[in-house]
């Protein structure tokens, strides 16, 4: 079961990696290479954030959990030893609120709305755009899930190994956490501004 697990952890990772790199190439690739601009430079800074450092970040990872051999101790120290370069979803997830009223904006115009559309047809994705904006946010708030799977189903519950696997548990949750207040505080701050 255990091998299933991490299993499971690398494989939502090549689906996710590929997912950031459909979303780089297939669309802010394309908007950046058109010949007319199709969206202002303001719209695609709101619409794709940071992506392309969470995409880098997600094929790194992915590099990593690879070459683990299926060892869960592996894998929890790949999330341990990266655990500050994840501060970048921070800045994602507030920025998430933009880039859904800037897709927004983009449906009502004609012109942006079937540039997206034919990005979309040409990926042959079955869902828009909107739905590969949000795949981040989920991600970064289901690693620590992912990681208790393989706690619970860990062999021996003491030991080094068990310790990192709990430490990598911790790391991914506080990021969560972390993530989660810094969405509150600022949609606080937006509330006051008000």
């Amino acid at each position: 079961y255990l091998d299933r697990v991490v299993q499971e952890i690398v494989e939502s990772e090549r689906t996710y990696a590929r997912d950031l790199r459909s979303i780089v190439e297939g669309y802010l690739g394309k908007i950046i290479d058109a010949e007319e601009p199709v969206l202002r430079p303001e719209q695609v800074s709101a619409l794709f954030g940071n992506i392309e450092d969470i995409y880098e970040l997600s094929s790194t990872l992915l590099q990593n959990l690879e070459s683990c051999a299926s060892d869960p101790v592996a894998v929890a120290v790949c999330f341990v030893t990266r655990s500050q370069e994840f501060a970048i979803y921070t800045q994602y997830c507030n920025n998430y609120p933009s880039s859904v009223a800037a897709l927004t904006e983009c449906m009502r115009s004609k012109v942006q709305a079937r540039f997206l559309r034919e990005c979309q047809e040409r990926l042959r994705h079955a869902l828009p755009l909107g739905a590969y904006l949000l795949k981040p946010v989920q991600r970064i708030l289901k690693y620590h899930l992912l990681l208790q799977e393989i706690a619970r189903h860990f062999e021996h519950k003491a030991g080094d190994d068990y310790e990192l696997v709990l430490e990598a548990i911790d790391t991914m949750t506080c990021v969560a956490w972390y993530i989660n207040d810094m969405k509150r505080k600022h949609e606080h701050a937006i509330r006051q501004q008000v």
